[in-house]
Order: structure tokens, then sequence, then C-alpha cells
């Protein structure tokens, strides 16, 4: 019976100690290496990384400043059966701790994107307006906008930290909702789990 027991301790990603002769414990697997063009499967979320992109916006008038952005873009699928906010990532910084939005799941970026009010999360539509808003089954384009510091300098990459999503029973009420997929990360304290690593080249765009 020590067989199955071993088994299912490695299929959860647990680890498992030496029982018959000493077998190594399992570590989990490393954050998937993934850039432009591949799919990340959030369990709440099919997403797909499209681009980076820094975009210069000329100021409308000689009493303000140009805007400097960065632009992490997405085409995102909620795969849940109700209609979500798209959210926005944690001020650069920052750590996530929980998350229950898209946005949220952008745990960090390497290197920290210097921008004092933090990302921005929206659907651009048609006409030029925006929403904020996921519908089930519906493949949208996800924009998380960043305003540069004046004097932050463009990287040439960056790094997504990426986490997930599972469905967890809330308490006491017992009913089921996506939430962020978090591991120990010390002594009665957690932290999300960094499931993939996206590598998105800093192209030069227009606003």
């Amino acid at each position: 019976m020590l067989v199955p027991v071993i088994a299912v301790l490695l299929a959860t990603g647990m680890g498992a100690t030496a029982v018959l002769g000493g077998l190594d414990q399992v570590s989990d697997p490393p954050p998937a290496a993934l850039g432009p063009g591949d799919t990340l499967d959030q369990g709440q979320f099919a997403t797909q990384f499209v681009e980076s992109k820094f975009v210069a916006v000329p100021p409308p008038n000689r009493f303000t400043k140009e805007k400097r952005l960065i632009d992490l873009v997405f085409k995102v699928t909620n795969l849940g059966e109700k209609t979500v906010q798209v959210g926005s990532p944690p001020a650069p910084g920052r750590r996530s701790s929980f998350f229950t939005f898209f946005g949220g799941s952008v745990l960090r970026t390497e290197p920290e994107i210097e921008s004092r009010s933090g990302g921005t999360g929206m659907v651009p539509t048609r006409g030029g307006t925006e929403s904020r808003q996921l519908h089930p089954g519906v493949p949208a384009t996800v924009v998380l906008r960043y305003e540069l510091d004046q004097k932050a300098r463009v990287p040439d990459e960056l790094v997504l930290h990426m986490g997930s999503f599972e469905m967890q029973e809330r308490f006491p009420s017992k009913v089921a909702e996506w939430t962020s997929l978090m591991e120990e990360a010390g002594q009665k304290s957690y932290a999300p789990v960094v499931v993939a690593k996206v590598t998105l080249p800093v192209e030069r765009g227009e606003a």
C-alpha cells in the first residue's frame, strides 16, 4: 500500500520522502517559461500574451506634459460562468498577497515598472470607449496600462510573474468561488503561486 500513497503525494506536488531505500524529496515544478503568443491556463481564464509596448502621448497643450505609457496586452477568455471585473495589478514595489480579478494575477514585473500610480486594467472597445468587464466565454483584448514616471527608463523587456486561480468554498457559506492560488510562505503566512514567467520585449508603439 506504500506505492499508491507515494504516487498521490507526488501527484499533488507536495513531495515524498524515502520509504523503500529512500526517494529524494520532490519539489514543485518551476514556473513555466512563456513568451509572446503563448497561452496560459489560469483556471478561471485562458490568457494569451500578445505584447508589451511603450507609447509616448504628446501633450494636448503647452500646459501639460507628455504621457509615457507602458501597455501590457493580453487576449483573455473568461472560463467561468459569471461576468467579472478586469481588475488592476498591484502597484509596482508592492507584492500581491491575495487577488480575485485577472489584473491582480500579474503579481509583479521584472524589472519593476516605474509608475507611482500603478497599472489600470481595461478592455478597449470600438469607438474609443473602455469596458472593465470580462464576459463568460467571450475572448477580449485586455490592456494593463502604466503611466511611467517622467524620468523612468523604458526597459528593453519585461518578465511578468503570473499567478493563477482555483475554485474554493467560502467559509461559512460553502459557496464555491474562484480565488487566487496560494502556497505556504513561512509560519502562518501565504503567498500567491507563480505559475509562469512570461518574457515580453517592450516594443515602441503609437497611442
